[in-house]
């Protein structure tokens, strides 16, 4: 697929409010929590969800007058997809990279620390660990619920199965990220799953997504 310039940018300007708003809270949130990350920090994976959540709404509105106006504009529907999941991820990468160098490059720690926080500079190491399992978590979502919005729009497939699955997967998700104790095999079962569901739902979306109507 060749990467169309204005198409990508039409998309990335549509989601650019909400990028910002998340890139100022999240850098925030990093410079401020008080306690330090483990991977399975439940308001992490909170903002993450919201952040996925967000995104795909924007870009799934099947039934606005923008989504009308960008399907009639004689892109092939693969083009569409493309487009779409680059600015996706684009978008996470844009969120995610500034919280990660935070992390990564110890200015949470020096501030930390500066507050007295007893955890720092002690726990900063163990805290690389947590940011690449927020990279993971949004590879896993927004496939996840890019693939719920294309299935709501199939009415003659069950449209409501989509939903479904993504509850369902929730449900999983929230089960095995609640376990404190991990073993390495359990570790990696998890990363095995979650690559699986992956590629799962985004052949299955990008598939479904070629015969997808525009709604009014």
């Amino acid at each position: 697929m060749i990467i169309k310039p204005s198409l990508l940018s039409y998309f990335l300007k549509s989601i650019a409010p909400f990028n910002v708003a998340a890139v100022i809270l999240s850098i925030f949130f990093v410079m401020l929590y008080p306690k330090y990350f483990q991977w399975n920090n439940p308001w992490a994976g909170l903002f993450v969800l919201a952040h996925c959540v967000v995104i795909t709404f924007v870009f799934g509105r099947i039934r606005s007058a923008s989504f009308a106006f960008i399907y009639s504009r004689g892109f092939s529907h693969d083009v569409l997809w493309g487009h779409k999941m680059i600015a996706s991820i684009v978008s996470a990468l844009a969120v995610w990279i500034p919280a990660a160098l935070l992390i990564g490059l110890g200015g949470r720690s020096a501030l930390q620390d500066w507050f007295g926080n007893p955890y720092f500079p002690i726990m900063a190491e163990k805290e690389v660990t947590a940011m690449w399992f927020w990279l993971f978590g949004y590879g896993l979502l927004l496939p996840m619920f890019h693939y719920t919005w294309i299935r709501k729009a199939q009415p003659t497939k069950g449209s409501g199965n989509g939903m479904l699955l993504a509850v369902g997967a929730f449900v999983v998700i929230f089960t095995l990220m609640t376990f404190r104790h991990h073993s390495n095999w359990y570790a990696m079962l998890c990363w095995v799953i979650g690559g699986v569901m992956m590629a799962v739902y985004t052949v299955s979306g990008f598939v479904l997504h070629r015969t997808l109507e525009v709604q009014k």
